[in-house]
């Protein structure tokens, strides 16, 4: 921990997220697994697009894409609400498939 993570932001993989989200993944496609972020109400997170905290809703679909954690602890993850946030990765459940 304390390592300087430089997270990326893979437009493919997101590319690939938003097919899986519409139901339009090609069927040899692997999917990415969904998580949900802990909890109820909000959360403040770091948003490096446009380097600004972001109020999100706990409770909400995530998919990680950038499992690096960097000093803070934090991934990166593409929200359902369309953005893309750092979020430590203890607020974060995995779901499955389900």
């Amino acid at each position: 921990m304390g390592a300087f993570v430089k997270h990326v932001t893979n437009k493919e993989l997101i590319n690939k997220i938003l097919l899986q989200i519409s139901g339009e993944a090609k069927g040899g496609d692997e999917l990415i697994p969904p998580v949900l972020i802990k909890g109820s109400g909000y959360i403040w997170c770091y948003e490096p697009t446009f380097k600004q905290i972001m109020r999100i809703r706990r409770g909400i679909k995530c998919y990680v894409v950038d499992g690096r954690k960097d000093g803070l602890n934090r991934v990166m993850v593409y929200t359902i609400t369309n953005y893309i946030i750092l979020i430590d990765e203890n607020e974060l459940i995995s779901t499955g498939f389900n």
